[in-house]
Formats: structure tokens, C-alpha cells, sequence
């Protein structure tokens, strides 16, 4: 339902009315007080939602800062929420078998290379892993999730994906360095990492350093936005892929972790190394019925995967105040969220190899996103941040705005009536 006139006080009065009575009625709340909402956050909103005792109707009286909109709206507009789940049945592995193997006739290796996450140092590590094993890999590029559904359709082989994760508060500190070596001149003098995340007119300006989704959800989605990701994007797609990663955040969330668990057949941590390629080692086993595809002995069995490191640095993690860990960490709720998520499918994965029994991990509750970017704005309700950059397109300007329109009275009652 959308407003096409907010000077009606009779038709506000309608939807504040309905919307706190709906409220009222999910909290259970009779005693018609001033209610306290939590949520995860340390730093919880209190909304005042105040009944006038002395008149038996519904006249409501909303109090609420314009910085507070978001938070408010996601808690309430969603509340209550059944447990999430994905979109499809997973494929459940079964008491005492083992994770799925590699085979060299009939698979295929399909590396995800995120940004900063180590993948230079594994394309080194699988071409001489792989070259042993006699199995095709397809690494040494970048490309999100769209490339691994073209191979699917093209390759004769199975296409197993395998990605390299990282913290995504590191990965983030990681690119910045990396560019302030590579692309100084981008940075307009802001070399200090504390200087450069208080100042928005740069942030925007290197927006690739630090965006949301660069971490895994963009990639893993399919709704990365950079032409050396995703070859051939016009303006119209990646304005669509950007719509989507703001409009529709959540399905964005749920189908890169979707991914993940369903179709990705070996992930790790760039930060748990030892593990994630005990894994990947079991997985690169060659079976018994398999065996006759080595070409001699040495060939027989997958030795110990060692780590060759490039670009190493990891000295620049600790350039960094933890004001502005914290601040980075509201960058990226999404990318934290599905880390969150991996981190426990991991220790399912890892768990289910030593004991052959599984137990699906639980997905987290979806985050609240205290800030949104596109190119060319930045919004943050704590701290409270609206900035746009100057841009000659008007109609461009505009798309953006509507994408992200600033906190205002307008933008209350608008959210008011999508709710309802």
C-alpha cells in the first residue's frame, strides 16, 4: 500500500493506528505502556508507543528519531519471523559416508577467487595439487557466481566450486593497504586507515575497498558489480544488481549462503588453514576403484597441500584503532552474516569428515543493515550518515536517491504504509 497524499492527517492517523495496534497485538501488550524493543545490538532503540488512557480509541502517538527509521522498521516490520531456510531441499549426507571426493575423470575445479582473501596463494598451491591429481581446474581469474553457472552449462564435467574465505573486517583492512600500495593517487592524501573511514567523500570515491558483498555475498550471489569480475556488464545490469543487493538484501544473503552449502564442494578459511586443507585433502583422495587413473605410485595418494603464500602482509591487520574495526564492521553487516553462517557449516563439514555424522547448522538471524551504499551514497543510521556524491547525471542522481533516500518525515510514512 503506498500513500499518495501524506498531508491526509485523517489517513496517517488510519495507518499509525493500524500499524501500533498490529504491534500491540504480535508483543501482547494490554497494559498499553511505553514498550522497550532489544535486538542483538548492544546499543538497542527504544520506541515509545503510547496509548491516550483517558479516550477509549487508537490514538497512538509515534516517537521515533529519523536515524532510528531502519532499525525500527526491520525489527518490527519482520517481527514475528519463523526460523529461515533456504529456497530448496539440501542434500543431507549420510550417517557414515564421507564428504564428496574429487574425481579426476569426471570433475572439474572451479576456483572463486575473492579479493584479498588469499586466492593468488591458492591458484599457486592447486595448479601443482591439481597437475598431480590429473584434475582440471579452472582458477587463476576472477568471477562470481553467474561464471560458475555458465560453466555448468557448458562444461562436459561436473563443475565442483571451491572458494577461500577470510574475516571480512581483515579483508577489508587487507584491500586498503593493498591499494594504498598499488593505486596511492586514488587516495587523495587520505594514507591514514583511521582518516580514510572518517572521511565519506573518499570512502565513496574507493568504494570498492570496503563495500558490503566484496567479501563473499557478492560473489557467491552472482551480484558482483565490477566489469574485472564480471565481464561485459553494462550500465543497466549493474544498476539492476545494485537495486537487487538493496531492495531485496535478505533473498541476496540467503541465496549466496544457499550456495555455499549446496553446491560448493570445498570451502576453508584463509585463518584456519590446517583444517580447511585436511579437508580438502581427504576430498582429493583418490578411491579404490579409482586408483587406476594414477599413472604410478608417487601418483597414488594426495600429499600434504602446503600453502604458497603470495603478497603476504600480515602486519597491516593491527594498522588499525579499534573505533574504526567497529565502524567497518556496520560497512558490511552481510558479508559478517554469512561468515557467521560459514563459520558454523564448517564445523558441520569438518565434524561430519571425523565422525561421519552430520548435523545441519542452524542460519543465523538475518542482521539489521545500519548502513547501505550504492556508488554514489552512503546512509548510516549510528552513526548517522547521509552523503552523496556530486554527480552530472539528474536522472542518475535520482535513481540513487530513490535507492537510498535521506532519513525524513516523508521517508517514515512511506515505510509506515509499506508495512502495513
Amino acid at each position: 500500500m503506498r500513500l499518495k497524499n501524506l498531508k491526509n492527517p485523517t489517513r496517517l492517523a488510519l495507518i499509525l493506528t493500524f500499524f501500533v495496534l498490529s504491534t500491540a497485538f504480535i508483543f501482547k501488550h494490554s497494559n498499553r505502556k511505553i514498550h522497550e524493543l532489544e535486538n542483538s545490538d548492544p546499543k538497542s532503540v527504544t520506541v515509545n508507543a503510547v496509548l491516550n488512557p483517558e479516550k477509549n480509541n487508537s490514538n497512538y502517538v509515534i516517537q521515533i528519531k529519523p536515524e532510528q527509521l531502519e532499525k525500527y522498521i526491520d525489527y518490527l516490520g519482520t517481527f514475528p519471523k519463523p526460523a529461515l531456510k533456504f529456497s530448496r531441499a539440501m542434500p543431507t549426507p549420510q550417517t557414515g559416508s564421507s564428504l564428496p571426493k574429487f574425481n579426476p575423470k569426471t570433475d572439474l575445479m572451479a576456483f572463486i577467487h575473492i579479493g584479498k582473501n588469499g586466492g593468488t596463494s591458492f591458484d599457486k598451491t592447486m595448479k601443482i595439487t591439481t597437475s598431480k591429481l590429473k584434475l582440471e581446474y579452472c582458477g587463476n581469474k576472477h568471477f562470481d557466481w553467474t561464471y560458475i553457472e555458465k560453466l555448468n552449462f557448458n562444461s562436459k564435467k561436473t563443475v565442483k566450486p571451491v572458494v577461500l574465505l577470510r574475516d571480512p573486517v581483515d579483508r577489508v583492512i587487507s584491500h586498503f593497504y593493498f591499494h594504498l600500495v598499488m593505486f596511492k593517487s586514488r587516495f587523495e592524501g587520505f594514507t591514514d586507515i583511521d582518516d580514510y573511514f572518517g572521511n565519506p567523500e573518499i570512502m565513496l570515491k574507493t568504494r570498492d575497498i570496503w563495500q558490503d558483498g566484496q567479501g563473499a555475498v557478492s560473489w557467491l550471489s552472482g551480484t558482483h558489480i565490477a566489469n574485472w569480475v564480471v565481464k561485459g556488464l553494462t550500465h543497466e545490469m549493474i544498476e539492476n544488481r545494485e537495486k537487487e543487493t538493496i531492495l531485496e538484501a535478505e533473498t541476496v544473503m540467503l541465496r549466496a549462503a544457499e550456495n555455499l552449502r549446496g553446491e560448493v564442494a570445498w570451502f576453508g578459511f584463509l585463518e584456519d588453514q590446517a583444517r580447511g586443507f585436511e579437508m580438502l585433502e581427504d576430498q582429493l583422495k583418490i578411491s579404490e576403484n579409482e586408483r587406476n587413473f594414477a599413472e604410478n605410485e608417487n601418483d597414488k595418494n594426495t600429499e600434504k597441500i602446503t600453502f604458497k603464500w603470495s603478497n603476504k602482509n600480515s602486519k597491516n591487520t593491527g594498522k588499525v584503532t579499534p573505533e574504526t574495526r567497529k565502524f567497518i564492521e556496520k560497512l558490511i553487516p552481510q558479508d559478517l552474516w554469512f561468515h557467521k553462517y560459514a563459520k558454523s557449516l564448517f564445523e558441520a563439514r569438518y565434524n561430519f569428515m571425523k565422525t561421519g555424522i552430520w548435523e545441519e547448522p542452524i542460519i543465523p538471524k538475518l542482521p539489521i543493515l545500519h548502513c547501505k551504499s550504492t556508488r554514489f551514497i552512503l546512509r548510516c543510521d549510528n552513526p548517522a550518515i547521509y552523503h552523496q556524491l556530486n554527480w552530472n547525471e539528474k536522472k542518475m542522481d535520482e535513481s540513487q536517491r530513490e535507492l537510498l533516500p535521506k532519513f525524513d518525515d516523508k521517508l517514515l510514512f512511506h515505510a509506515f504504509s509499506e508495512t502495513v
